[in-house]
C-alpha cells in the first residue's frame, strides 16, 4: 500500500527525491489515519490514472534505478522488518480461489519443487557430521546403548520425514498427525531409505563423499549387527551396494576392533571389581561345501565360549580365599538336617506355590485379568534375596577358546564341575592356589540346571500315549509327538509343560468353583481372600499323599484312584518347575535355594546322580565353606 501523505503521481512523473519523506508500506504506522477514507482516494486517483491496483503495484515492482522514486518504494516494499510478503501472500493464502492459483503457479514453474529439493539437500548436508564415524570408534557401550530410533533424534530431517510419510499414508489415516507423532511413527521406515538416500547419491558426487558416506557409523552398526546374525558375504556385498552396510572386509575389521576392546575392559572389571567367570561350549557348522584341503576351516568347529560377571554388593575382603580355605578344613560334612528345607524355605515357597496357582486365572480368563491386572498384590511373590528391579549384571566377553571344554588338553575337561573338583584334587599339591585351582569357588549354572530338571520330569512322568495322566498322554492331545524323545528341545518342552500344568490348574478351579465356567466364576467378583484359601484347598486337594498316609492296599495299586495319584504328583512336579523358571527370570537367588535341598532330592529319585550331588555341594559350601559375607 502506498502512503495517502505521498503526492499523487497520475503520470508516473519523477520528483525531486529530497522533497519526499520516506513512509513504511505498514499499515500500522502512525501518519496513517482512516485507511478506507485514504484507501477510497486513492482508488479514484488510480482510476483518473487509468491504473488498477493490480498494474499499480507491478510497476512499482518492475521499477528499476533510473526512477529514484519507485526504486525507493520498491525497496521499501522488499523489507523484511515491514513483513509485506509475507502479509500479501498470506491474505492470498487465506482466500480458496487465491491459493487454488498460487498452487497451480507454483507448480507449472516447478518452485514448489525445487524449494523442496533443496530444503531436503541442506537437510542431508547438515546430518553429515552427526552421522560420520570410524569403524574403529565402535566400542562395546555404543553397541549395547544403540537404539535404531536414535538417528532420527540425532540428524533429524522434517521436510524429507513429512514427504515419505505422505508418500507410504496410502489411505490417509495419518494426513492430519502431529509432526512429532509422524516422526515417531515413521522412524523405521525412515531409517532404510535415509540410508539408500544419501550413501547412493554420495556415490554419484564424487569419491571422496562415497567414502565418507561409507565411513558413517549407521552403516557400521547395521553391517556388524548382518555379521553377528549370520549373514553371508554375498548378502552384505548387496547391502553394500544398495548403501545400507559397510563392505565385509570393513565389517570384519570392526569385530577385531570390538574383540580388542572387550579385552580391555574384561582386565578393567577384573582388577578393579570382584567378579565370577561362566563359560560354555558352542558349536559352529560351516557349509556343506567347504573345499576339504589343508589350512581350510573344518565343517564343524568346537570350542569354548568364556565371559567376566561383575558381582553385585561384593567386596574384595569377601573374596579372600585364604579364610575359605581354613574353613573348608575345619568343616564337616552334611547331615541329614541340613540337606531339609527350613521352616522359612518351606513357608517361602508354599506361598510362591500358591501365587502360581492363582496366576492362572488372569492369564487364561478375561474377567479375571481385569480383576486382578499383573500388578495386583495378590499376584506378587514374596521376595526372599532378589536382586534390585533395574539391575543389569555389567559383563565383559572373552574371546573363544577353540579348544572344546569337554576335552582334557588345555582345559582340563570342564565340561562338567564334578570334573573341575577333580582336577582341584589332582593338583592339591601345587605351590600356589593359583595353580591349585583353589581360587574356583563352583557354582550351578542355573540354565544348565532348569534344562536337566524338566528333563528328568519328562523321564519320571513319560508314561505311554495310552495312560490318562502321563506326558505322552498330554502330548498326543496337544499334538506335540516329537517331545517323546530323550532330550527334546528346551524351549519346546518347557512350553508344553506350562500349557499342561496351566489346564490341569484351570480344571482344578473349575471343579473348586463349582460353576459351568470361569467365566461364571469371574462374574461373580471373588475376592483376594476367596482366590486364596480356594488356591490353598486346591494345593492340598492335589497334592500327593504322603507314603505314611496311604495302606497297604493302595501301594499295591489293588485300590486307590491311579490316574489322580499320577496327576497329583505331575501338578507337585511342575508347580516346582513353574517357581524355579521363575524365580530364574526374577533374579530372586533366594526363592532358588528355597528349592534346592526338594531339588537335590527329586533329582537323585529320577537317577541323576551328578546334579544331586552338586546341589549339595552347594549346600555344604553355603552352610559349611563360605562366610556368609561371600555366600
Amino acid at each position: 500500500m502506498i502512503s495517502p501523505t505521498t503526492p499523487p503521481l497520475p503520470e508516473f512523473q519523477s520528483r525531486q527525491t529530497a522533497t519526499i519523506s520516506p513512509v513504511p508500506l505498514d499499515s500500522s504506522h502512525p501518519e496513517i489515519r482512516g485507511v478506507h477514507a485514504h484507501l477510497l482516494k486513492a482508488l479514484e486517483h488510480l482510476r483518473a490514472a487509468r491504473l488498477s491496483p493490480t498494474k499499480f503495484i507491478l510497476e512499482i515492482l518492475a521499477s528499476d534505478s533510473s526512477d529514484a522514486q519507485l526504486h525507493h518504494l520498491r525497496n521499501q516494499f522488499f523489507r523484511e522488518d515491514h513483513g509485506n510478503v509475507p502479509n500479501l501472500l498470506d491474505a492470498l493464502w487465506s482466500d480458496a480461489k487465491g491459493r487454488t492459483q498460487v498452487q497451480a503457479w507454483m507448480v507449472s514453474q516447478e518452485v514448489a519443487v525445487e524449494l523442496v529439493e533443496q530444503q531436503i539437500s541442506e537437510e542431508f548436508e547438515n546430518v553429515k557430521p552427526t552421522l560420520y564415524m570410524k569403524s574403529s570408534q565402535i566400542s562395546i557401550p555404543y553397541i549395547e546403548n544403540w537404539d535404531v530410533c536414535g538417528i532420527i533424534d540425532s540428524a533429524p530431517t522434517p521436510t524429507f520425514t513429512r514427504i515419505l510419510r505422505a508418500a507410504i499414508d496410502e489411505d490417509g489415516k495419518y494426513h492430519h498427525q502431529p509432526n512429532k507423532q509422524a516422526l515417531e511413527r515413521n522412524k523405521i521406515v525412515t531409517v532404510p531409505f535415509f540410508f539408500t538416500t544419501t550413501q547412493t547419491g554420495g556415490c554419484w558426487t564424487n569419491g571422496r563423499e562415497s567414502v565418507d558416506f561409507a565411513r558413517r557409523s549407521r552403516p557400521l552398526i547395521l553391517g556388524t549387527f548382518s555379521w553377528a546374525n549370520g549373514t553371508s558375504n554375498q548378502v552384505m556385498d548387496l547391502l553394500n551396494r544398495a548403501g545400507l552396510t559397510t563392505s565385509a572386509d570393513t565389517v570384519a575389521n570392526t569385530v577385531i576392533n570390538l574383540g580388542n576392546r572387550s579385552i580391555t575392559e574384561a582386565i578393567d572389571l577384573l582388577m578393579w571389581f570382584p567378579h565370577a567367570l561362566g563359560y560354555d561350549n558352542f558349536h559352529l557348522t560351516m557349509s556343506t561345501f567347504v573345499e576339504q584341503k589343508p589350512g581350510a576351516p573344518q565343517k564343524v568347529q568346537t570350542g569354548t565360549f568364556p565371559l567376566v560377571y561383575r558381582l553385585f554388593n561384593a567386596n574384595f575382603h569377601d573374596m579372600k580365599i585364604k579364610p575359605i580355605q581354613e574353613r573348608l578344613k575345619h568343616s564337616n560334612g552334611l547331615n541329614l538336617t541340613d540337606t531339609m528345607p527350613t521352616i522359612d524355605q518351606a513357608t517361602s515357597y508354599y506361598h510362591q506355590f500358591l501365587v502360581h496357582i492363582i496366576r492362572v486365572l488372569p492369564k487364561y480368563v478375561a474377567g479375571f485379568a481385569v480383576l486382578y491386572p499383573d500388578n495386583h498384590p495378590l499376584l506378587q511373590h514374596h521376595p526372599r534375596r532378589a536382586l534390585p528391579h533395574d539391575h543389569k549384571t555389567d559383563f565383559s566377553t572373552l574371546r573363544m577358546c577353540l579348544i572344546e571344554e569337554a576335552t582334557v588338553i588345555g582345559n582340563i575337561h570342564q565340561l562338567t564341575l564334578a570334573r573341575t573338583r577333580s582336577a582341584q584334587r589332582h593338583r592339591r599339591m601345587e605351590k600356589n592356589s593359583w595353580e591349585r585351582r583353589e581360587i574356583f569357588q563352583l557354582g550351578i549354572g542355573l540354565f544348565h540346571l532348569c534344562m536337566n530338571f524338566i528333563w528328568v520330569l519328562l523321564h519320571s512322568h513319560r508314561g505311554a500315549a495310552i495312560q490318562p495322566g502321563s506326558l505322552s498322554f498330554f502330548f498326543s492331545i496337544l499334538e506335540k509327538k516329537r517331545l517323546g524323545s530323550d532330550k527334546p528341545d528346551y524351549h519346546t518342552l518347557l512350553v508344553a509343560l506350562q500349557q499342561i500344568v496351566d489346564g490341569l490348574l484351570l480344571y482344578a478351579w473349575k471343579c473348586e468353583c463349582g460353576l459351568l465356567s470361569l467365566s461364571e466364576f469371574a462374574h461373580r467378583n471373588p475376592s483376594s481372600d476367596t482366590l486364596l484359601t480356594m488356591a490353598k484347598a486346591i494345593l492340598h486337594k492335589y497334592r500327593p499323599l504322603s507314603p505314611s498316609i496311604l495302606t497297604e492296599k493302595s501301594r499295591n495299586r489293588t485300590d486307590g484312584d491311579i490316574i489322580q495319584q499320577n496327576t497329583c504328583k505331575l501338578i507337585r512336579d511342575l508347580l516346582y518347575m513353574q517357581e524355579l523358571v521363575r524365580a530364574i527370570s526374577d533374579g530372586d537367588f533366594g526363592r532358588i535355594e528355597d528349592l534346592f535341598p526338594d531339588l537335590a532330592r527329586m533329582f537323585r529319585g529320577a537317577g541323576s546322580n551328578n546334579y544331586c550331588i552338586e546341589i549339595l555341594h552347594f549346600l555344604h559350601s553355603v552352610k559349611r565353606v563360605w562366610s556368609p559375607a561371600f555366600a
